[in-house]
């Protein structure tokens, strides 16, 4: 271990702690986990913790903090007449990023 790691915080990312981690994890859905299992906090995007958010499983903190949400953009070749796979998944999609937006 012995590693720090650097969480930015502020709009413009400009304050800046510096962590010394008990545990590190190689994936998004790993630090999910272990956070709903009380090992501490994670950080992740808001539609990654939707669920858990929602069912009460995680609590989010230091939301004054949170940068200013980025704009999703779903780009495709076929303009409006994408095949019915390509217009499935941008409708799936949507309504997904839409709900974790409501979360917040």
């Amino acid at each position: 271990m012995g590693q720090t790691t650097d969480w930015r915080f502020g709009v413009d990312q400009s304050e800046v702690v510096r962590l010394k981690p008990r545990l590190r994890v190689s994936s998004v859905a790993a630090s999910i986990a272990a956070a709903r299992q009380g090992w501490g906090l994670v950080r992740a995007l808001s539609y990654q913790v939707g669920t858990e958010l929602q069912d009460g499983q995680l609590q989010s903190v230091l939301r004054a903090q949170e940068p200013a949400p980025l704009p999703i953009h779903l780009v495709h070749v076929e303009g409006r007449r994408a095949p019915a796979k390509v217009r499935s998944f941008i409708d799936f999609a949507k309504a997904r990023l839409r709900s974790a937006e409501m979360l917040q």
